[in-house]
């Protein structure tokens, strides 16, 4: 199966490099760094965004949207062919990882990156997932839910990267201990 990109917001989205075959799942308006979007999740509803924001997300092509099953409704205004996400579980930190479950913390690329492993991507590299000028979210504050996610999939053969200028994906995401 292709490689799974996960494409946040933040500013490191704009260091990923196309290359054939991998397969971009964007998260609200992360087509601002001119990648085709494969599949497109949402969590929070269209009116949560300023408008250019807006913008940029009617302007997204993708072949695949999906959002929160509350938010289809609003969704569909833009994408009529969005498709509720499966109920998602909150990650819970210590907790087993199962690849038939979504999850989701406060943050969409971490839905996008469980919904890649549901999906079967053996390899998943993340890419504007920085939360460095995100108004809610800090990294030090998201970085250990990813972490714990990291490690807990490693017995499905799944392994994720952060993919940076300084890693070149060749260094797993966070390699702290649990």
């Amino acid at each position: 199966m292709a490689r799974a990109i996960i494409l946040g917001c933040g500013m490191s989205g704009a260091d990923y490099a196309s290359l054939p075959g991998d397969h971009i799942y964007a998260v609200n308006d992360a087509a601002k760094f001119g990648h085709k979007i494969d599949t497109l999740v949402f969590i929070n509803r269209p009116s949560q965004f300023p408008q250019h924001r807006l913008d940029i997300i009617k302007a997204t092509q993708a072949e695949r949207v999906f959002c929160l099953h509350t938010n289809t409704d609003y969704w569909s205004a833009i994408f009529p062919h969005v498709v509720k996400l499966p109920l998602l579980e909150r990650w819970r930190s210590g907790a087993k990882y199962y690849k038939e479950k979504l999850y989701h913390t406060a943050d969409s690329p971490f839905t996008a990156m469980t919904l890649a492993i549901h999906e079967g991507h053996k390899e998943i590299v993340l890419f504007g997932v920085d939360f460095v000028n995100h108004i809610y979210i800090t990294a030090l504050s998201a970085v250990p839910s990813y972490s714990q996610v990291a490690r807990r999939v490693e017995y499905l053969g799944v392994k994720l990267y952060k993919g940076t200028d300084y890693s070149r994906l060749q260094l797993p995401v966070w390699n702290m201990p649990l």
